[in-house]
């Protein structure tokens, strides 16, 4: 699906637990990757998604701290032979997350471009408490966006720059969860070959300040958006 939507090309290797994983390229850069449910995130239901993954120093002590913060750990830390240390967690919402202590792979190789990542947020119930947890593990402060309608949009903030977005999920049947956009060239386009490729569109191209946006499912049920931002970056 991602190949023939995005032309991503694929490494297959294995994760420390076992199971199968496949890392996406573009234009020879690393831009995204997939992998097996493991077998404890199936059994509590978890559905297909995709993950959001924060770059820390230290996979352990970042992954202590989010326990002390509220957290609940699923995996890890461990080790992924060749290329880092990472863990899972739960944020407080539920929300899962991923921690990544690069080694040889540092992360995304390629982004803000067409099939790559452009932006990630998390679906959170209670704002102040989201703010407050990360703000706690990751040191991100509170900023905010005005909205078309009148609506105040949080973000946050490191070092002066915006890292990503949280807001309560749009219906009460989705649970918390980190949603993520990727760029495309013409939204249109792009939703229109994600139909033929088998995916369940739920928002058809629709403009909006920051670009043409739509809003995907995946053939095994992990949503995403994509836009056509109206300015670079």
């Amino acid at each position: 699906f991602y190949g023939g939507l995005f032309g991503w090309q694929w490494n297959e290797g294995k994760m420390p637990q076992g199971f199968s994983y496949w890392g996406a390229q573009l234009d020879g850069a690393g831009v995204a990757a997939v992998y097996e449910r493991p077998p404890q995130m199936a059994d509590q239901g978890m559905p297909s998604t995709w993950f959001t993954y924060i770059a820390v120093d230290d996979a352990d002590a970042t992954t202590a701290k989010a326990k002390s913060a509220g957290a609940t750990v699923m995996m890890g830390p461990d080790d992924v032979p060749g290329a880092g240390r990472m863990s899972f967690i739960l944020d407080p919402s539920g929300a899962p997350l991923g921690m990544w202590q690069g080694g040889e792979h540092k992360g995304a190789g390629l982004v803000k471009e067409h099939g790559t990542l452009v932006w990630s947020e998390v679906y959170a119930p209670d704002t102040d408490t989201t703010v407050a947890f990360y703000g706690e593990v990751f040191g991100w402060t509170r900023g905010s966006m005005e909205l078309p309608d009148g609506r105040t949009y949080t973000t946050f903030e490191l070092n002066g720059e915006t890292v990503g977005g949280t807001m309560p999920p749009p219906r009460e049947d989705v649970p918390p969860h980190w949603h993520v956009w990727f760029g495309c060239n013409d939204t249109v386009e792009t939703v229109a070959r994600a139909r033929e490729l088998g995916a369940t569109v739920l928002v058809d191209p629709t403009d909006s300040p920051y670009g043409m946006i739509g809003s995907l499912v995946d053939p095994v049920g992990a949503g995403f958006l994509v836009i056509t931002p109206s300015s670079p970056g």
